[in-house]
């Protein structure tokens, strides 16, 4: 028996000319929608749940408001976010009093690395550094540069004396120069951090070295530490410092909020809405926004948020120590891995020309080969016929540090390729796949080196790539459940830019959720590097210094930033917006076409 009536007649008074209409569901009373029900619709079911998102450890104002508004139009850039939170886990180290841990595991550790312009000093030593001498010895891949100094010892002048049998005079041979990301680096992302974040501490960084993150398995001790006043003293102190991180419960609450809200928006558009809309009903489009609530609500409960980044002492550091480098807030000591020591040793000052670096020499002595004096030359000019055809020598952006996870340094075996890297002539040379045909002229001048490349990600990174089309798979589920991919009398136009925005809004997010840096790329010739004077770049780079943070030194870094550094995400932004306000302006049209509606029981 039922516990309602069966039906009841009711009158309401409304005003002249507004029509009411329950499209055929007696649940239903719709009035014509006026603009601030579409407003109100907008912002409680879109705008809302950009609250939910995550910020990233250290990240200043400007950065996080662009994130929210990429958020806006693709909410994949929040679910990636939440994820990112949901495998850190940083809750379980902070409950176990494992601070520094949670730190690393959340991306707020940062280490010192050699940037895209750095150069060789003179009288001090390079670590495993890789070069290419001459096209006899290319099928070898790789000559690497050993001091003979272990065999002598090295005065404190740096200088060897010459064997005998040893010529004086030789042909120079010129390299090339360039920085390359080593494969244990492969997490360590280097994204300007003095400029984009909130580093913990006083610093300043010597020309030719910058920051990145420290990969979240490395290995860092966090019991001797250097005195705070300096990094430069010598005497070490027990670690008293606390990391301040926050764990925002007001946070999970208003994604738990969201997520409720969005589950009821997608329960009322059961019904008479999907009879008409279909799966283009405006009600579905919610769904994305309520799998990034949800993976947000996780994620807030999981991990803390640090709103700064620590420093760590390296190898890298202590080189930019010696060259006037001072950073005093250091927290931890990053562990180095026991390697073969293969260095490279700069003798004499550095020639400039036109305040562009042209060339610097390494004694016979100092290299694999004693025959052989080497000059290497960064400004691609071409070379005396009589020398040798000129090489590369390829420099680590860091030297390597031990990690707890060995399996992390390389990404799966479906997605591992060997690369290669050619040189054409002294001015050019360009990395390829492995098994890239090729003539046997070109393959000649190959050299193998593990380095990092775009495709080639650590697995955590990979793992979390391909989990980025979970939620999309979760959003399409949803819409394919209530609306059983009916069409109804939706219009094409309507189907094709909602699901443009549900499907572009997961997939197009990939290209900038990788945090795409210079030490990312395989090998950079530094003449590569040279400032933009496109105007563009200009305008970007006077925007950039106003929201950027200013502080001395910096200038000259933030004019050596690419366009395609600066710009990236505004390209990502312009390519894949369209989609998001064509899906906005179908919403507000099928908004209009059916009214403002509510239950009546």
């Amino acid at each position: 028996m039922s516990a309602y009536p069966a039906t009841q007649e009711v009158t309401l008074t409304v005003p002249y000319g507004i029509e009411i209409s329950n499209h055929s569901d007696s649940h239903l009373i719709c009035r014509p929608s006026r603009w601030t029900d579409i407003a109100a619709f907008y912002l409680g079911n879109y705008v809302a749940h950009i609250a939910t998102v995550r910020s990233t450890p250290g990240e200043i104002l400007p950065s996080l408001t662009w994130t929210l508004l990429c958020v806006l139009i693709a909410p994949a850039a929040g679910v990636h976010r939440g994820m990112e939170a949901i495998r850190s886990f940083t809750v379980y180290h902070v409950i176990k009093g494992k601070h520094l841990r949670a730190a690393a595991r959340a991306g707020a550790l940062c280490m010192v690395v050699r940037d895209f312009d750095w150069k060789p000093a003179s009288g001090c030593r390079h670590e495993l550094s890789h070069a290419m001498m001459s096209p006899e010895d290319l099928h070898q891949h790789i000559n690497k540069f050993i001091l003979l100094a272990e065999e002598q010892g090295l005065p404190d002048n740096g200088d060897l004396e010459m064997q005998p049998g040893q010529p004086e005079n030789q042909h120079d041979r010129a390299l090339k120069a360039t920085i390359y990301c080593p494969s244990w680096a492969a997490t360590a992302r280097a994204t300007f951090l003095e400029l984009t974040r909130n580093i913990h501490g006083s610093y300043r960084l010597p020309a030719g070295y910058t920051f990145a993150r420290v990969p979240p398995d490395a290995e860092v001790d966090f019991f001797e530490l250097p005195a705070p006043e300096s990094a430069t003293t010598e005497s070490h102190i027990p670690a008293t410092q606390d990391i301040v991180y926050s764990w925002s419960f007001a946070k999970a609450l208003v994604s738990l909020l969201q997520l409720l809200y969005a589950i009821s928006s997608l329960y009322r558009t059961r019904g008479n809405q999907i009879e008409i809309y279909g799966y283009a009903a405006f009600g579905l489009t919610v769904a994305p926004y309520a799998v990034m609530s949800f993976v947000n609500l996780l994620g807030n409960m999981l991990s803390v948020e640090f709103n700064k980044i620590y420093m760590v002492k390296s190898l890298i550091m202590q080189e930019a120590l010696q060259r006037g480098g001072s950073f005093a807030g250091v927290i931890g000591d990053l562990v180095s891995e026991d390697t073969p020591d293969y260095p490279f040793f700069v003798k004499g000052d550095l020639q400039t020309d036109h305040d562009e670096a042209v060339a610097f020499v390494l004694d016979p002595e100092v290299v694999n080969r004693a025959r052989e004096s080497l000059a290497m030359t960064v400004g691609g000019r071409p070379q005396n016929v009589l020398q040798p055809r000129p090489g590369v020598v390829a420099v680590p952006s860091c030297l390597p540090f031990k990690r707890t996870n060995k399996s992390a340094e390389k990404a799966p075996w479906f997605l591992q390729q060997d690369w290669l890297l050619q040189i054409a002539n002294p001015g050019d040379w360009r990395w390829m796949p492995e098994g890239t045909h090729m003539d046997t002229r070109s393959r000649q001048h190959l050299l193998r080196l593990e380095t990092v490349i775009p495709s080639m990600r650590s697995r955590a990174e990979q793992l979390a790539l391909l989990a980025m089309f979970l939620p999309a798979a979760a959003s399409l589920a949803i819409v394919g459940c209530l609306s059983r991919w009916r069409t109804g009398s939706s219009t094409r136009a309507q189907r094709v830019w909602t699901m443009m925005w549900l499907v572009i809004g997961f997939c197009g997010n990939i290209g900038w959720m990788r945090e795409p840096s210079t030490h990312n790329k395989p090998f950079l010739p530094i003449s590569s590097m040279n400032t933009e004077s496109h105007w563009m770049g200009r305008i970007v780079r006077y925007v950039s210094r106003k929201i950027l943070k200013s502080s001395p030194g910096m200038e000259g870094k933030l004019d050596r930033m690419g366009i395609s550094n600066l710009l990236g995400e505004a390209y990502v932004i312009l390519l894949y917006s369209p989609p998001a306000i064509g899906g906005l302006v179908v919403v507000g049209k099928m908004l209009n076409e059916y009214g403002a509606c509510f239950r009546v029981f």
